[in-house]
């Protein structure tokens, strides 16, 4: 396990790698495959709980206790018969978190309860998520921050899921999920096939694992826009768009109105981030972005703005 921490602007710095002797016989519970953080918040006692996923179909939770440090508190499988776990991700839930953990094509959502202290079964979930395409998932995440409840049972949590195709899925969870969900799924084109994401999708690596894309215009409406990022060269890398250029060919001109007219009457693509087309930066995209575009274009009149 290796330490990360962060300076005052953000940026990351990974410390010195630090192993645990867990104890557990890897015969029976398999290798660790991935791994989530619950914050404590979730919990009467406060204190964070660490899940490992393992190849033979366990989740295993670690006890962050402080003085002593990480014990196992305990393993439970996540499905019978058992199947690798391909990824955990918190899922924010009506009133607690779900410990969200991808077998096979469905998403499973345990609600964890502290040993001896009462709640819901662990060993049962709350609910899965089934994926309606055809291709089996190969990791997914939620829009938002990890560790807020859902205040309130009609509201939903995003999700976006990775299948390793140029589509990312985009569906909405029901905060009081119960049992079978049948995924409503859209699918988002990327432009690059995607293994994995995470941090709240704004982290995403490439099929091929040859490359990061970084998103930081990620969102549910507005869809993905990724850039590579080297994270080798030490140098700062820039992830933006051009203002106006609805239409992503790199340059504004008359086409960006018509894409824009194309989005707002024809239910056309929509620009790619969102932002691109609002031209006259009145926080919308309609009609008067793509008046003010060809008002650029052919009268001179003022550049695009954009928020």
């Amino acid at each position: 396990m290796i330490p990360v921490t962060y300076g005052f602007d953000g940026t990351p710095s990974a410390g010195t790698p630090v192993n645990f002797d867990l104890g557990l016989n890897t015969a029976i519970y398999g290798n660790g495959t991935c791994l989530m953080e619950l914050p404590g918040s979730e919990y009467s006692d406060s204190e964070p709980r660490l899940f490992l996923g393992t190849d033979l179909g366990y989740i295993i939770c670690l006890h962050d206790i402080a003085g002593i440090g990480l014990i196992v508190e305990d393993a439970f499988l996540a499905t019978t018969p058992p199947l690798p776990v391909l990824d955990l991700q918190p899922i924010p839930q009506y009133a607690y978190i779900a410990v969200g953990a991808l077998v096979n094509n469905q998403v499973y959502g345990f609600h964890y309860a502290v040993p001896g202290r009462g709640g819901p079964s662990k060993q049962a979930p709350t609910f899965y998520l089934q994926d309606p395409r055809p291709t089996t998932p190969t990791g997914f995440d939620t829009f938002g921050a990890h560790d807020a409840q859902l205040s309130r049972p009609d509201t939903a949590a995003g999700l976006v899921i990775a299948d390793g195709s140029n589509l990312l899925g985009l569906a909405p969870v029901p905060a009081s999920a119960k049992g079978v969900v049948i995924l409503d799924a859209d699918e988002d084109q990327v432009g690059a096939a995607v293994k994995a994401i995470v941090s709240g999708s704004l982290l995403m690596l490439r099929q091929d694992e040859s490359a990061i894309l970084y998103d930081p215009d990620y969102a549910a409406d507005s869809g993905a826009s990724p850039c590579d990022v080297n994270i080798t060269d030490g140098e700062p890398d820039v992830c933006g768009y051009i203002c106006g250029n609805a239409n992503g060919d790199g340059s504004v001109n008359v086409g960006d109105a018509v894409f824009v007219i194309n989005y707002v009457f024809r239910g056309g693509p929509a620009p790619t981030p969102l932002g691109a087309g609002d031209a006259n930066c009145d926080g919308k995209v309609n009609v008067g972005d793509a008046v003010y575009l060809v008002n650029y274009v052919f009268r001179g009149g003022p550049a695009p703005c954009c928020p």
